[in-house]
C-alpha cells in the first residue's frame, strides 16, 4: 500500500517540476513561432535580457495591455505598446501569429484587437531583439530585413538604435495611467535643417532648432550630444535622412519620451538609488515655448521684460504687446526698398543687420552656395526672404516669411542677418559686418603661444585659472581661450570613446552653439593602449557644410 502510494506522489511531483521547467524554458525564449501564443502572465526576453515583452497593466489600473519594457530597471517602465487604443478587460488575452503569418493580440472571444497587418506571403517568426525591437521575419530567412517592426511604429518613447525620420511619429500617452494616443507628439522636421518639434494636435508648442552636426542650436544649454552618438544620415540609396543615436557606454540605460502632459524628457536610469534620474527636460523656460513673443519678437529669459521686438520691427499691437500679451508679435517700421515703387527710394538699398547669438527662426530653406557672402546675395535676389544665416554645420539658410520663435542667448547660438530698409540701417552703419573669424587657424595660432605642460594646464583649468595658461603677448578674447583650453583637454582624454572625433573639434570650434562637457582629469600617460584611436586626429579629411572636402595636414 506505501508502495502505491508513493509511486503516483513521484510522478505527480516529477511532472510539476517538468512542467515549470517546460515554461521557464518557454519564458526565457525571445521568439515566437507560427503556431505558438502567449498567454497574460508569461513573458518574451531578449537574448541579452534587456527587454521584456508581455501583458502589463498600467498602475491604477486593470486594463491589459501587451507591451515591452526594461527588464533590467526595477521600476516597471513600459516602452512601447500594441493594443494601446483596446485593452482588454480581464487575462485571458492571448499574443500570438495567426494564420496569416501577422502577429496578433486576442481577447477572452479569440477576437483580434490588435494586429500587425502587415502583406506577408510565408510562414513568420517574431523576435524580441535586445534594442527594445520586436521584429516579425520570414521564417524562411531570418537574415532578411524584417516584414514589419515595433520601431517602424514607436509609441512615445525614443530608443536607441531607431531611425527616425520625419514618418515616425512618437505620440504621448493619454494620462500618467492610461497608454491611449494623447494630446502630444514629437517627430522631426526635414525643412531646411532637421529639428525635433513638438505638437499639440497640429500646433507647435516646442522645437530643437536646427541640428548642426553636433548638437540642436536651439537648445544651446546642453551638453554636446555626440556622447550619445547622434547621428543624422541622409541616405541617399533609400532617399531617406534619419536621427538616430547609439550609447558609446552599453550599461547606461538612457531613453527620451514625449510625456503625457506634452513635455520632452531625457532620462537615465541610477540603478545604485533605482530612480530615473532627470537629464533634461523641454521646454524648461518661457522663452523656449513656441514663439512666445510672436513674429518678429525675440524672447530673452534673462530680460525684464522677455519679449522685444527686434530692431527695425515695432509691436503690431501697442496696447496689447505693453500688457504683456506678445502673441500679436511685430511688424516692420519702415517698407523694404524692393517693396517700394518710388523711384527716389529705389538707390536706397536695403541692407542686413546682425543679430548674434540666436535661435534660428523656424522655416528656413537650405541653399547650396560656397560661403556667407554667396548666402547674402542668395537672399537679396528675392524681395520676399527677410533674413540668412550661414552656419557651420548647417550651410546657407534664407528665410522667405515672417521670423517665428526666436530667442536670444546669453552665450552661444547662432548669428542672424535680418534684411533691414535703409534708413533703419544708417544707426548701425549700413551692411556693417563683424570680422568672420576662422577658429581652426586662430587655434593653431593660439596653440603655438602655450606654454607649460598638459599637466599645468588641466590644473589651472580647473582651479578656474586657465587665462593664466596664456601667453600675455596674444591678443585673443577670454571665451576664445577658454574654449581652445576646453577642446584641447577633450582631445587627451584617456579613453578614446571620450575624444571628440576630428570633425566634431571642428565644430565645436567654429560653432557659437555648442555647449561641451566638462573633462575629465588625464592621466598624461606616455604610452596609451595601441588598440585605441587618438579621434582627434583620426582623419584629415573635413567636409564641409557644402559637401567639399578639405584634406589638412597635421603635425604630430
Amino acid at each position: 500500500m506505501a508502495n502505491n502510494f508513493r509511486t503516483p506522489t513521484f510522478f505527480l511531483s516529477s511532472l510539476v517540476l517538468f512542467s515549470y521547467s517546460l515554461i521557464v524554458f518557454s519564458n526565457a525564449a525571445n521568439t515566437i513561432k507560427q503556431g505558438q501564443s502567449i498567454g497574460d502572465g508569461e513573458t518574451v526576453i531578449s537574448s541579452g535580457e534587456n527587454f521584456v515583452l508581455g501583458f502589463f497593466s498600467p498602475e491604477n489600473s486593470t486594463n491589459r495591455y501587451v507591451g515591452i519594457w526594461y527588464n533590467k530597471v526595477s521600476i516597471q517602465t513600459v516602452v512601447w505598446v500594441a493594443n494601446r487604443e483596446n485593452p482588454i478587460s480581464d487575462t485571458t488575452g492571448v499574443l500570438t501569429i495567426g494564420e496569416d503569418g501577422n502577429l496578433v493580440v486576442l481577447n477572452g472571444s479569440r477576437n483580434p484587437i490588435w494586429s500587425t497587418n502587415a502583406s506577408i506571403s510565408s510562414n513568420t517568426t517574431a523576435t524580441l531583439m535586445d534594442s527594445g525591437n520586436l521584429v516579425l521575419a520570414s521564417s524562411d530567412n531570418m537574415t532578411h530585413p524584417g516584414i514589419w517592426e515595433s520601431f517602424e511604429y514607436p509609441t512615445d518613447t525614443f530608443l536607441p538604435g531607431m531611425r527616425v525620420t520625419d514618418k515616425h511619429i512618437f505620440v504621448s500617452w493619454k494620462s500618467a495611467n492610461d497608454p491611449a494616443k494623447g494630446n502630444y507628439s514629437m517627430g522631426v522636421d526635414l525643412q531646411g535643417s532637421l529639428q525635433i518639434v513638438i505638437w499639440e494636435g497640429s500646433k507647435r508648442i516646442w522645437r530643437s532648432g536646427q541640428w548642426n552636426g553636433l548638437t540642436f542650436a536651439g537648445v544651446p544649454n546642453t551638453r554636446a550630444l555626440y556622447l550619445y552618438g547622434f547621428k543624422v544620415t541622409n541616405d541617399e540609396r533609400e532617399g531617406k535622412m534619419y536621427l538616430t543615436y547609439t550609447m558609446l557606454n552599453s550599461s547606461e540605460i538612457l531613453k527620451f519620451r514625449i510625456n503625457w502632459n506634452g513635455s520632452e524628457e531625457q532620462r537615465s536610469w541610477d540603478e545604485e538609488r533605482k530612480e530615473w534620474s532627470l537629464v533634461m527636460s523641454q521646454p524648461s523656460n518661457k522663452c523656449e515655448v513656441y514663439n512666445k513673443c510672436g513674429n518678429f519678437g525675440s524672447c530673452s529669459i534673462t530680460d525684464s521684460p522677455i519679449c522685444i521686438c527686434v530692431e527695425g520691427f515695432k509691436p503690431k499691437f501697442i496696447e496689447e504687446w505693453n500688457r504683456g500679451n506678445w502673441s500679436g508679435g511685430c511688424v516692420r517700421k519702415t517698407q523694404l526698398q524692393c517693396q517700394r515703387n518710388s523711384s527716389v527710394e529705389a538707390a536706397k538699398e536695403d541692407g542686413f543687420l546682425k543679430f548674434k547669438r540666436m535661435k534660428l527662426p523656424d522655416f528656413g530653406d537650405s541653399v547650396t552656395v560656397q560661403d556667407t557672402d554667396e548666402c547674402e546675395a542668395e537672399c537679396l535676389k528675392n524681395c520676399s526672404c527677410g533674413a540668412y544665416a550661414y552656419v557651420i554645420g548647417m550651410g546657407c539658410m534664407i528665410w522667405g516669411r515672417d521670423l517665428v520663435d526666436l530667442q536670444h542667448f546669453q552665450q552661444f547660438g547662432s548669428s542672424l542677418f535680418i534684411r533691414l530698409a535703409d534708413s533703419e540701417l544708417d544707426p548701425w552703419k549700413k551692411g556693417s559686418k563683424e570680422q568672420s573669424l576662422f577658429v581652426l587657424s586662430k587655434s593653431r595660432e593660439f596653440s603655438s603661444h602655450f606654454s607649460g605642460p598638459d599637466d599645468l594646464a588641466w590644473n589651472l583649468w580647473n582651479e578656474g585659472k586657465a587665462m593664466e595658461f596664456m601667453d600675455t603677448s596674444i591678443s585673443f578674447s577670454e571665451f576664445e581661450v577658454l574654449r581652445c583650453i576646453h577642446v584641447a583637454l577633450l582631445c587627451v582624454q584617456d579613453s578614446a570613446m571620450e575624444r571628440p572625433t576630428m570633425s566634431s573639434v571642428i565644430l565645436m570650434l567654429e560653432s557659437e552653439t555648442a555647449s561641451l562637457p566638462r573633462p575629465k582629469q588625464p592621466t598624461f600617460t606616455i604610452v596609451r593602449n595601441h588598440t585605441e584611436m587618438d579621434l582627434c586626429t583620426e582623419s584629415p579629411e573635413i567636409v564641409s557644410a557644402n559637401d567639399v572636402t578639405v584634406t589638412m595636414v597635421f603635425g604630430r
